[in-house]
């Protein structure tokens, strides 16, 4: 069936996808600082910073920045779920539980019915049990 919209649900949702990014990282066999270390060293080669690296050529470098590009887009969606984790922490803080009379009510006005203290109505709904139909 069709799980519900909740606060629990999306904190799940949020921290599997940043497993799942983690684990994209964890599988590549060197960090983004690694690549950028090596496509650093490269282009001050031949001999830059005191190494006998050759540098790169155009196919391997292309490779190279194909390589970091991946590694800062996943890295900065890890970024964003954690802020995203962040502000449904600080949301549901602000809010606490929806009282049981405002649950109550919107469930006679035809919204859904709210069973866990953590879920949360959208904003319709929340203005509807408070205020009647919204227009």
């Amino acid at each position: 069936g069709i799980v519900p919209i909740n606060a629990s649900n999306e904190r799940q949702a949020l921290e599997e996808f940043k497993r799942r990014l983690q684990a994209c990282l964890d599988e590549m066999p060197t960090t983004v600082h690694d690549d950028e270390a090596a496509l650093a060293t490269s282009r001050d080669s031949p001999g830059g910073n005191g190494t006998n690296t050759a540098p790169l050529d155009e196919r391997l470098e292309a490779a190279l920045i194909y390589r970091i590009t991946r590694k800062r887009i996943l890295l900065e969606q890890l970024e964003y779920a954690e802020a995203i984790t962040q502000e449904l922490n600080s949301l549901t803080a602000l809010l606490g539980p929806i009282p049981m009379a405002t649950r109550a009510k919107a469930a006679g006005s035809g919204a859904a019915p709210v069973s866990k203290p953590d879920e949360l109505l959208d904003y319709d709904e929340m203005e509807e049990a408070i205020q009647g139909p919204v227009s």
